[in-house]
């Protein structure tokens, strides 16, 4: 969800519209990320409580409604395809438009340049996170709600390869964007040219 609003937050501070520009100020982004912060604390309480840890998979959900909310709630609705594919995507593809629009107006260069650099980065940031996280949520969707495979040790293996292929692409979500970023912006490739010069 926080991509989202990020990508929401570029949108808006990207936009030709004036009043849509004076709307994000600090102290909303503050809020906002208290109101996320808050939201997803309580959201994760019912899963402190109906995971339990199996020493031969791992964790497992041992409430069927709970399974259930999860497969179709949790992974389709907040933190799946809806908000990766339809919210992420949209609103960085809007904010790269107002990007180009920017160019006829009377904006100063380094403005141009700045804003230009940031939606690159958050467009960059969108792609990676909707093509790490769509394998692993449909792997997490298809393993919730396929049969048992405990007889079969071919496909247990297989299963098992999948799982930590996913696995592991999901989790380069997380150092990636300083790759992204390094790729993506001149700036950030300079600071952080200038920091590991400096430090070694």
């Amino acid at each position: 969800m926080a991509i989202c609003c990020e990508a929401l937050d570029q949108f808006l501070v990207t936009s030709h519209d004036i009043a849509r520009r004076q709307k994000i100020t600090l102290k909303l982004a503050q809020r906002m990320a208290s109101i996320n912060v808050v939201v997803w604390i309580l959201h994760s309480i019912p899963f402190a409580i109906f995971y339990e840890i199996l020493l031969s998979t791992g964790c497992n959900i041992s409430n069927k409604y709970f399974s259930l909310y999860f497969s179709v709630v949790y992974l389709s609705l907040l933190n799946g395809f809806v908000p990766l594919v339809v919210v992420s995507l949209v609103f960085s593809a809007f904010a790269y438009r107002n990007v180009r629009r920017i160019i006829r107006r009377q904006v100063p260069h380094i403005r141009r340049r700045f804003d230009r650099q940031m939606t690159a980065i958050v467009f960059s940031r969108v792609a990676l996170l909707v093509s790490v996280s769509i394998p692993f949520g449909t792997y997490l969707l298809y393993s919730m709600n396929a049969p048992g495979l405990m007889g079969n040790v071919l496909l247990s293996a297989i299963d098992q390869l999948c799982s930590a292929a996913t696995s592991t692409l999901f989790y380069m979500n997380y150092a990636g964007p300083f790759y992204l970023f390094l790729l993506t912006s001149r700036r950030f490739r300079s600071q952080a040219k200038h920091i590991f010069t400096k430090k070694f």
